[in-house]
């Protein structure tokens, strides 16, 4: 009432300085409230932002994705605090499940297990408030994702039949998400020798992959194309030992993949390697292995990454053996395949070894430093030729080193002359020989009569 007359009072004078000063006070107080709430073209902004996060790394360092997810994810805070139409609510708050589940898979992508969980329930919450339960599947989805790369398989199992539970029947992608990764997290019963579970998890995974509509094949982090699902394939084939299967997911995969999908691209490439490991070929492995992580810059050896790769060398039992109907065991003995990490750490040692022992590369008896130079080079070109001689014939350089060792020269004298010859080569010499395309030593060296 008062202020209704103090406003009498001004206008009655005419529009005045004072007037207008009453008039624009009253108007701020009013638009003040107004402006806290998020309108029509502040959703769309939001909406657009959340949409250009959803298209992945694009090319980008993990880290660099990480603090625009934040920075956008921070700005809908303040939002969310305040009084806001239902409506608008609702839509603030899927999009902040939207920026917090693709800031927590950065988060696991960059090794952070702790912290990605949290954002992961954090980006659940959202996602429950805001009623969307396709959203909120898929949050579940990905963050089984967490325990599955980080050792708790029987966690993530549990996580994606909540997810599935909550996605219900309807052919969506956070569906068959789940499905992929209960199939990954099956490895633990695929161990046990239970291949039955994991195989109808893949299956399912499969059916629902046929069946998805058009618009949940998008290429985004929300969608589920043929890509990302050779991907889950890749991963679940590979853990369960059906190199065959897993090589052809790999093979799609990477086709479907673009260029600039590094981190993507490296952990298929250190399935392929886990793959050869299965088969037996466990140096090959080694190798690709060690090729897959230094061909990506440094900013891209995440945490997942490092993660896959102490998967692939640590000292694990072997899982399931490959599915042939011919045979009647499903499992072969871990014994029949030393761990990765043993494996791969047996060259270094043994070429440290054989440099110092067999190439007498130290103690160095030189002082000068060209000559110190010369003499290290010399021997490690002579610990090349031994590791060609190694690739060449299938055998340890030791191996070879004892059979060629058994040839003797013998020099028989006599009232006749002198006769040089070299003992009878056996098969295996021989077999030596002409795997390194040398030229076997000639049966008679020297005659020299009298």
């Amino acid at each position: 009432m008062h202020r209704r007359q103090l406003l009498r009072g001004a206008l009655g004078t005419g529009l005045t300085g004072t007037a207008f000063k009453s008039v624009a006070d009253i108007l701020y107080d009013v638009d003040r409230p107004l402006a806290s709430t998020a309108g029509a073209a502040d959703l769309v902004h939001r909406q657009t932002v959340a949409e250009q996060h959803s298209y992945g790394y694009a090319g980008r360092a993990p880290a660099e994705a990480l603090a625009d997810l934040i920075a956008d994810f921070a700005d809908i805070t303040p939002l969310l605090r305040r009084p806001q139409p239902t409506n608008t609510r609702v839509e603030l708050s899927r999009i902040m499940a939207q920026l917090g589940g693709m800031t927590a898979i950065v988060l696991h992508d960059l090794g952070d297990r702790r912290e990605a969980v949290t954002w992961f329930t954090t980006a659940g919450r959202a996602a429950n408030e805001s009623g969307d339960r396709a959203l909120h599947a898929w949050i579940l989805a990905r963050h089984a994702m967490v325990p599955l790369n980080f050792g708790a398989p029987n966690a993530a199992a549990q996580l994606a039949e909540q997810a599935r539970r909550t996605a219900g029947t309807a052919p969506t992608a956070a569906a068959t998400l789940a499905a992929a990764v209960a199939a990954v997290a099956a490895r633990a019963h695929a161990l046990a020798g239970r291949r039955h579970d994991a195989t109808g998890a893949l299956h399912v995974a499969d059916s629902l992959a046929e069946s998805l509509p058009t618009g949940e094949r998008a290429d985004t982090w929300f969608g589920h194309p043929d890509q990302k699902h050779h991907v889950h394939l890749s991963h679940a084939l590979t853990a369960l030992g059906d190199t065959t299967r897993a090589r052809h997911s790999q093979a799609r995969a990477l086709a479907l993949s673009a260029p600039t999908s590094t981190l993507t691209r490296t952990l298929l490439r250190l399935d392929a390697a886990t793959c050869q490991h299965h088969d037996g070929d466990t140096l090959q492995a080694c190798e690709a292995a060690t090729r897959a992580l230094t061909d990506i810059p440094a900013a891209f050896r995440t945490g997942l990454v490092r993660s896959r790769a102490n998967d692939l060398c640590a000292p694990s039992p072997r899982p399931c053996a490959p599915h042939r109907p011919h045979e009647t065991s499903p499992t072969r003995s871990p014994r029949s395949n030393p761990p990765l990490g043993t494996r791969c750490a047996l060259p270094d040692r043994r070429g440290f070894r054989d440099l110092k022992s067999q190439l007498l590369l130290r103690p160095v008896f030189h002082r000068l430093e060209h000559r110190i130079r010369a003499h290290v080079l010399i021997c490690w070109l002579a610990l090349l030729l031994i590791r060609v001689a190694e690739r060449t014939t299938g055998q340890t350089w030791r191996n070879t080193n004892r059979q060629l060792g058994r040839i003797s020269q013998v020099t028989l004298a006599g009232p006749a002359g002198t006769v040089v010859q070299t003992t009878p080569l056996r098969p295996e010499h021989k077999a030596i020989y002409q795997a390194l395309s040398v030229q076997p030593p000639a049966r008679v060296t020297a005659f020299d009569p009298r």
